[in-house]
């Protein structure tokens, strides 16, 4: 029993240094190209099948009747609506987590040894840090951190001449609307 309290007071006054910060992922902005690239095409190539379906002549003996062409067309629509659907929701879903990281900024506790601290801020063309704090860069924000509670005090706003190398991924762009190889028949 008495080594169990022991242990977890060894815990308790280590959980600052367990709580450093690491170092940024890498953005993959090929990646991301990529992939939406290949989401514009998937939605392209839909549409080509579906003017190809619309514009399909039924003669009696094709075998093909208008409910069957209708059938068809409307499993391409489908298939199209499930793609794009798909887009939204993963573009919802990393606007959100970006939203949530925004939002936990003030409860980060980070280090005065961390590799995000700014040492020099003059570079950066930010004013010296008030007594008693210092400024750090974390998510792609500037903020002020308190130097005895190493919490984070305030979230600069963004600037234009900030870098953006370290800026957590966005919500990719939606879809651009397919382009029909032919123009609708009136």
């Amino acid at each position: 029993m008495k080594f169990t309290r022991v242990i977890a007071i060894a815990f308790a006054l280590a959980a600052p240094a367990f709580a450093q910060e690491t170092e940024p992922l890498p953005r993959f902005e090929a990646l991301e190209q990529q992939t939406l690239a290949l989401e514009q095409r998937q939605l392209d190539k839909l549409e080509t099948q579906r003017q190809q379906e619309l514009f399909r002549p039924v003669t009696p003996n094709s075998g093909v009747t208008h409910a069957d062409k209708a059938m068809r067309v409307l499993e391409i629509e489908r298939e199209m609506d499930r793609l794009r659907l798909q887009g939204d929701l993963q573009r919802a879903q990393v606007q959100r987590q970006r939203d949530i990281a925004i939002a936990a900024l003030p409860n980060r506790r980070i280090a005065s040894h961390s590799s995000l601290v700014i040492r020099d801020p003059e570079r950066y063309v930010l004013p010296p840090a008030p007594p008693g704090q210092y400024y750090a860069r974390l998510e792609g924000r500037f903020v002020l951190v308190d130097s005895r509670s190493e919490l984070v005090v305030k979230v600069l706003d963004a600037q234009p001449g900030d870098p953006t190398a370290d800026v957590p991924l966005g919500a990719p762009p939606p879809l651009q609307p397919p382009i029909p190889d032919r123009p609708p028949v009136p």
